[in-house]
C-alpha cells in the first residue's frame, strides 16, 4: 500500500470514529426508574437536536436539572415549548449540583419526569453525584 492510500484509510477511520462518538451521544439517555413517584432519566453530553425532540415527546411535564448553558441553548435555539419544562434547576459546579439535588423533594409534581443532564468538564463527577443521590433516596 502506498503512503497516500494509508493516509486516506486513516482519515476514513478518524471520520468513522467521530461519527460513532456523535451517535453514542444521541442514544445515551438512561432511565433511572422512579424518584419520588416521577420517572427519572439522566443524559450526559446530550445532542441538542435529539434532546429537543425527546423533550417534545415526553408525555408529562419535566423537572430539568442541568447546566445553565445547555438549558438556555435548548430553550433559545429550538422549538421546545417552554410549557414542556415545568421547572428548571441550573447548576454551574458540583456544589450547586448538590444543593439542586436537595431541592428535588420540594419540586416534585405528578405525573412528571425528572431529567438530569450534564455537558461540562465535571460531567463524570456530576453523574456520580446524581447516581449516589438516586441510590440514597430510592432505598428509602
Amino acid at each position: 500500500m502506498s503512503e497516500q492510500e494509508l493516509k486516506r484509510i486513516e482519515s476514513h477511520l478518524i471520520a468513522a470514529r467521530q461519527i460513532g462518538l456523535l451517535k453514542m451521544n444521541e442514544t445515551s439517555m438512561q432511565s433511572q426508574g422512579k424518584l419520588f413517584g416521577m420517572d427519572a432519566f439522566s443524559w450526559v453530553y446530550p445532542n441538542i437536536d435529539v434532546l429537543n425532540s425527546t423533550l417534545n415527546s415526553f408525555p408529562f411535564e419535566v423537572l430539568w436539572i442541568g447546566n445553565k448553558t445547555e438549558i438556555e441553548l435548548v430553550l433559545n435555539e429550538s422549538n421546545v415549548l417552554d410549557s414542556r419544562i415545568r421547572t428548571k434547576v441550573f447548576y454551574n459546579d458540583s456544589t450547586e449540583l448538590e444543593n439542586a439535588l436537595k431541592l428535588i423533594p420540594e419540586l416534585v409534581f405528578k405525573p412528571g419526569i425528572i431529567l438530569f443532564t450534564s455537558t461540562d468538564s465535571d460531567t463524570e463527577h456530576n453523574i456520580q453525584l446524581f447516581n449516589n443521590y438516586l441510590s440514597l433516596v430510592q432505598l428509602k
